[in-house]
């Protein structure tokens, strides 16, 4: 089952293992995206774009069969809220710095 603490209207990552449980004839040279509408709003949002865009509706067994981290999130960074601070008043790189050396 995905995550159910998903905070934005739209998640967009790489479908890994796209064509593993059911064909798929697209191109993928140059990867293919996936894209999980999480709200109403996210709906509303790809609804305006969709009539430019070529997609396909894939089963959400499918897409968290290559990606695992639908279900089971990379941990938070142990310096994540650290870094958070820092980065409101010393900037990206210093906090950075600060945070991953």
């Amino acid at each position: 089952m995905p995550q159910s603490n998903v905070y934005g209207d739209i998640t967009i990552g790489d479908f890994w293992g796209l064509g593993q449980t059911e064909p798929f004839y697209g191109d993928t040279k140059n990867g293919v995206s996936l894209v999980l509408l999480n709200n109403q709003k996210g709906t509303n949002y790809f609804n305006e774009i969709k009539e430019n865009i070529f997609f396909e509706k894939r089963s959400i067994e499918e897409a968290i069969k290559g990606n695992h981290q639908l279900s089971n999130p990379t941990p938070k960074h142990p310096n994540h809220d650290k870094f958070l601070e820092l980065y409101k008043t010393v900037g990206i790189m210093d906090a950075l710095k600060q945070t991953l050396l």
